[in-house]
């Protein structure tokens, strides 16, 4: 933080708790602390307001056909990128078709909503998507093939975000610009053309944590890890609260040759891994998270009863001897965080006899397992993803997702949620995601640990957060804030 009498000048500085955020380009993120960098940078056609409702962004306007296949959208044209040039439906639609282009370049898939449009399977060889129609400067046509219920809530993801290609740099119509950026270090400086005004004209974004935010040597954190209690704290925090939630999950790897290509020895580890953890969990050393077994809570749609749940886990006890067995020819390859922080869980396999070996790895060396080299049996990390509809689930476990791995593939799982996204009726949904859960505690994809609300902590004596309905809650940008 750098104090002076003039607030143009000064800066805030937000410490996002991590290192190694990958790309801040929005069509090609992989973590979520790069979400909280471009989201000051770039905007979608949608935005949620503070009760999670969506509203105008980008669009100020949208239209939905009853069978959820047409969305039209009026473009606001008077919103401007960074050097002046106005926003139109034609730019938007150049941005999502070159976010494609760059599949071919690299392993991060721009899918999700866009695999479903009309004429996607001949972009390859056309250049084009015909669902994606244009006419004049402002009105934006989305096609797709079938019904399709949550397009709305997708477009407001970063990830569908409008861009312009400026020589080699690509720019956005947020309230920021990039004004220098390094590793895990990235500072912000106002967007003249802008139209809505901000007392917080530069930002400095850090790899730094809550230690630091207690030291008064930054304004806010995110996603603030809990440490031991902290001595000569001075200052006065409060927290902000998203609408979105972090999830603490292990992956499985259940390729060809791998120990846990058997899905029995999938439902022992589960059934080991997550007994253990409500253990730990019951002797309160998670305080930030949730504890439970299943990828929807009680409050959605989705969510089996606790005797289904239990049921469908103690499957996997009569299979921990065979595990415990084939464990010691091919140990279990474990993929632990280099955090000090953390659950351990390679220690309860050990714990039950079971052969292990550990890797610890940074974010980037945990990527590169679950995308390229296939090495670990099990992952843990965390995963964000909305829950108002049980779709969310698409974004982790889906075939066409962005994060979408050989390791978790798992074929009736990921053919129930291509079939759950074309439901339209209400009252079908959720007993076929309580079909989606089965599929999860049966096949194993990943083993859900967990959860917590995402949330920023901030220093209450320097900042406050702006009273008023924001289209940015649910990033937790510092758009949301203001000097005292």
């Amino acid at each position: 933080m750098i104090l002076n009498k003039n607030n143009n000048e000064r800066v805030l500085t937000l410490g996002l708790g991590s290192g190694g955020w990958g790309s801040l380009f929005p069509a090609q993120y992989t973590s979520l602390y790069a979400v909280m960098v471009t989201s000051h940078i770039y905007e979608s056609l949608v935005g949620v307001d503070n009760t999670g409702g969506y509203i105008p962004n980008l669009a100020s306007t949208w239209e939905v056909s009853k069978d959820f296949r047409d969305y039209i959208f009026v473009i606001d044209t008077n919103r401007k990128f960074s050097n002046g040039t106005p926003f139109t439906a034609n730019i938007y639609k150049k941005s999502l078709l070159h976010s494609l282009q760059l599949e071919k370049q690299t392993k991060i898939k721009a899918l999700d909503l866009l695999y479903l449009l009309e004429g996607f399977s001949e972009f390859e060889s056309t250049g084009n998507v015909k669902g994606i129609e244009v006419e004049g400067d402002n009105i934006l046509r989305l096609k797709f093939t079938k019904p399709f219920r949550r397009a709305i809530e997708l477009l407001n993801n970063i990830r569908y975000a409008a861009y312009l290609q400026v020589g080699d740099n690509y720019i956005g119509t947020g309230p920021y610009i990039y004004d220098k950026i390094s590793k895990d270090d990235v500072r912000l400086k106002i967007n003249p053309y802008y139209p809505f005004t901000s007392s917080i004209k530069h930002i400095h974004i850090t790899s730094d944590g809550l230690n630091e935010l207690h030291k008064e040597k930054i304004d806010a954190v995110f996603v603030p890890k809990y440490t031991d209690k902290l001595d000569k704290v001075k200052i006065k925090t409060e927290q902000l609260n998203s609408l979105v939630s972090i999830h603490r999950i292990i992956r499985v790897n259940g390729m060809n040759e791998r120990i846990f290509s058997d899905k029995n020895l999938r439902q022992a580890a589960q059934y080991i891994i997550y007994k253990n953890f409500k253990e730990e969990y019951a002797k309160n050393k998670f305080p930030d998270f949730m504890s439970n077994l299943q990828f929807y809570s009680s409050l959605y749609p989705g969510h089996l009863d606790e005797g289904q749940e239990e049921a469908l886990l103690n499957q996997g006890s009569r299979y921990v001897n065979e595990l415990r067995e084939k464990s010691q020819t091919q140990p279990i390859v474990c993929c632990l965080s280099d955090s000090k922080t953390g659950y351990d869980y390679c220690n309860a396999l050990e714990q039950t006899g079971i052969h292990t070996k550990k890797k610890i790895v940074d974010f980037l060396g945990m990527r590169k397992m679950i995308h390229e080299t296939y090495e670990a049996d099990l992952v843990i990390s965390g995963i964000s993803y909305t829950t108002n509809d049980p779709d969310g689930l698409y974004y982790v476990l889906g075939k066409n997702s962005m994060f979408w791995s050989p390791m978790f593939s798992r074929p009736k799982v990921e053919e129930l949620l291509e079939q759950g996204r074309s439901l339209t009726d209400p009252k079908e949904i959720d007993s076929h995601y309580q079909n989606v859960s089965r599929a999860i505690l049966e096949e194993v994809p990943m083993i859900h640990l967990g959860s917590q609300n995402d949330y920023l902590e901030y220093n209450a004596d320097v900042i406050k957060p702006v009273n008023k309905v924001s289209a940015k809650r649910n990033n937790l940008n510092m758009t949301l804030f203001e000097w005292k």
